[in-house]
C-alpha cells in the first residue's frame, strides 16, 4: 500500500530555519544549511509549480537532506522512497525539481532514451555493471570511488524496466565504492520512480514479482523502501474521464466501459482525400465502402494516424499513401553532406506536394539550418558557412 503523509508530518520552515543563526559556517559539510535554504529559495517558483504529492516527495527528500547536513556523526539514516506514477504525472518534472535544489544526485535508468529524458546515464554506466554478468565486478580501472564519495543520493527512473539481478548489483556497486561493504547502497540513499505497470526487465524478474525463491535484489526492495508514495495527477491532460479510461487500460479493469467510450469516438466511415484529387481516399482497415466522389469542401483536413509496431510497416504504408499524392517529387541531397557524422537528411527522399511529413528523430542543429525553398531547389546552410542543396529531380514544386 501507497503511504499518505498529510502537510503536518512534514516539519515546517520556521522551524528548521532558525533566525538569526551565525553557526553554519562550522559545520564540516561542504554544503550547509545556510546555502541550501539559499538555492530552495532561489528555486521557489518551480518549486509552487508542484502538485500536492510532488510537495510532499520534495519536502520529504529535502528536509532528509537538510538534517543530514547538521549530522556531523552521520546518523541521519538513509532514505529509501518508492515512488510510483503512471505516465504524465509528473515524475520527470519532481526529478528534475529535486537535482536544481539537492547536489550530487546520481541520475540513472536502465535505458540510453530513458536516462536521456533525465538528463542521467544509464544504469550499466553508472555503477559499471557487466552486460550478461549475474554478480558485479569491481572495475579494473578509474577512480570510482571519489566519484561516489560526493554522491548523496541515487535516483533511478523506469524502475519497472530494472530487474532484481541489476538491483542487487547496484547494492553491490555502492558498497563497494562507498567503502561500506556492511551498509545497503553503501549508505546512499535510493529513490525509485516508475511504473511497474510499464515495461517489465528484458531477461529478468521485476522487483515485485512472485515466487517462492526470492533473491537480494527482491529482499532489498521489501524490507527497505516501505515509505512509498504514489502520483495521481495526469499533468498531460485535463479530461479526467480519458485519463480514466487509460488507467482502467493500464489496470486491465472496467473494460466494457472502456470499449463504450472507445467505440463512441470510432468513425467507421472516416474519408480523407488527396489535396489534388477530388477522389475520396478509403483505408481498408477503416471503412469498406466503395470509393466515391467528394466535393472539396467536405475533405477531411486531419487524415488519420496509424500506429504499427515495425517500421518496415510504416514504410509500406506510407509507400503506398504516397502514390495518391500527385505530383511526386524526388528530393536528392549531396553525398558530401550525408557523410557528416548524425547528418539528419537520407540520400533521396519522395514526397508528394500536400502529403503529411512527421518529423522522427531530433535533428543536429549544430550541423546547420533549413535557409529557403525556391526555383525546385532546397538551400540548407551549415553552421560553417557552407551551402548545399537538396534538388527536386521530378515533378514540379
Amino acid at each position: 500500500m501507497f503511504e499518505s503523509f498529510d502537510d503536518d508530518d512534514i516539519v515546517k520552515d520556521d522551524v528548521l530555519y532558525p533566525t538569526g543563526s551565525s553557526h553554519y559556517d562550522q559545520l564540516p559539510n561542504s554544503m550547509t544549511q545556510h546555502a541550501l535554504r539559499v538555492i530552495k529559495r532561489a528555486n521557489s517558483e518551480r518549486i509552487s509549480t508542484l502538485n500536492t504529492i510532488q510537495k510532499k516527495i520534495f519536502d520529504r527528500v529535502y528536509y532528509h537532506f537538510y538534517e543530514s547536513l547538521n549530522d556531523s556523526d552521520s546518523h541521519n539514516p538513509p532514505l529509501y522512497m518508492d515512488i510510483q506514477g503512471a505516465g504524465g504525472s509528473g515524475k520527470s518534472y519532481l526529478i528534475e525539481t529535486l537535482t536544481h535544489v539537492i547536489p550530487n544526485i546520481l541520475l540513472c535508468a536502465p535505458s540510453g532514451s530513458a536516462a536521456v529524458l533525465i538528463g542521467g546515464e544509464t544504469i550499466h554506466s553508472a555503477f559499471k555493471i557487466k552486460v550478461r554478468h549475474s554478480e558485479w565486478e569491481p572495475p579494473s580501472s578509474g577512480d570510482y570511488q571519489e566519484r561516489f564519495s560526493s554522491i548523496n543520493y541515487v535516483i533511478i527512473d523506469e524502475k519497472s524496466m530494472m530487474s532484481s539481478l541489476i538491483f542487487a548489483q547496484i547494492d553491490a556497486a555502492c558498497r563497494h565504492f562507498k567503502g561500506k561493504v556492511h551498509e545497503p547502497f553503501g549508505g546512499i540513499s535510493v529513490l525509485l520512480f516508475g511504473d511497474f505497470g510499464q515495461l517489465p526487465p528484458v531477461g529478468g524478474k521485476s522487483l515485485i514479482s512472485s515466487g517462492q525463491f526470492q533473491d537480494h535484489g527482491h529482499l532489498l526492495f521489501e524490507q527497505l523502501f516501505h515509505i512509498k508514495f504514489k502520483l495521481i495527477s495526469n499533468m498531460r491532460s485535463s479530461d479526467a474521464e480519458f485519463g480514466e479510461v487509460l488507467e482502467n487500460l493500464r489496470l486491465g479493469k472496467n473494460l466494457q466501459s472502456v470499449y463504450r467510450y472507445l467505440h463512441q469516438h470510432v468513425k467507421p466511415n472516416y474519408q480523407f482525400l488527396s489535396p489534388t484529387s477530388s477522389s475520396t481516399i478509403h483505408d481498408s482497415s477503416l471503412a469498406s465502402s466503395s470509393t466515391s466522389s467528394t466535393s472539396s469542401s467536405t475533405q477531411a483536413t486531419n487524415p488519420p494516424v496509424f500506429l504499427f509496431s515495425r517500421g518496415h510497416e510504416v514504410e509500406q504504408k506510407n509507400d503506398e499513401a504516397l502514390i495518391n499524392f500527385q505530383p511526386l517529387i524526388c528530393l536528392r541531397s549531396p553525398d558530401t553532406f550525408t557523410k557528416f557524422v548524425g547528418s539528419p537528411l537520407l540520400h533521396t527522399l519522395e514526397l508528394g506536394k500536400g502529403c503529411q511529413v512527421m518529423l522522427r528523430v531530433n535533428l543536429n542543429l549544430s550541423l546547420g539550418f533549413l535557409q529557403s525553398m525556391m526555383n525546385n531547389q532546397i538551400f540548407f546552410s551549415l553552421r560553417f558557412g557552407e551551402w548545399y542543396r537538396w534538388y527536386i529531380l521530378g515533378g514540379s514544386n
